[in-house]
């Protein structure tokens, strides 16, 4: 587990140091800031390349930018987080800014960080992979490899994924303030 706040390293060693069936092989945790130069070199220094199981991605911030530059590792699954707010027609990622940090964001009326579903799932084709589902609150998108499971995983279509009364609401509300859209910090990929 790679986070760039010591604090969060700190929370889930405690965390794990507590519970008996980690005790033997206890996730590691790995504290150093996350960029998209650094990632691949963060992820082969700990030890992964090549094919894993699953990859988690929940960065609040440059989720996007560093998904595109992650290419040591070849996960089966992909769990990314995404915004809500933008729905499931605009293809939109905030900038890339290499020190980010969601606590110096000012939010006011605005969707919050990230990505959009629309977004991601463009970016994970092009990578080899295919949505096929999201959690029921709209937070959470899952991708398998395209030479996996199709059978038992079919693609799923982006569009289907927003009808939960949650992404709803975040979409009207989104719809309430797009003229004061940060266009400065919203781009489409």
């Amino acid at each position: 587990m790679l986070d760039g706040e010591e604090e969060n390293i700190k929370s889930g060693q405690a965390f794990y140091a507590k519970h008996p069936d980690t005790r033997i092989s206890p996730p590691k945790f790995v504290h150093g800031w996350i960029t998209r130069d650094n990632i691949n070199d963060l992820v082969m220094l700990n030890g992964m390349s090549g094919e894993i199981d699953l990859l988690s991605l929940d960065m609040d911030g440059n989720d996007y930018w560093i998904f595109e530059a992650l290419d040591v590792v070849n996960p089966r699954v992909i769990v990314t987080e995404y915004q809500t707010a933008f729905g499931a027609d605009r293809a939109m990622t905030q900038r890339y800014i290499e020190d980010f940090s969601m606590a110096k964001r000012n939010m006011a009326g605005q969707p919050r960080v990230g990505a959009s579903l629309p977004a991601l799932a463009k970016l994970a084709k092009r990578k080899g992979y295919r949505l096929v589902g999201c959690e029921r609150l709209c937070f959470n998108a899952f991708f398998v490899r395209e030479d996996l499971g199709r059978d038992v995983f079919p693609e799923v279509k982006v569009s289907a994924r927003f009808s939960h009364q949650m992404a709803q609401y975040r979409q009207y509300i989104f719809e309430q303030n797009i003229a004061d859209l940060d266009r400065e910090f919203w781009i489409e990929v």
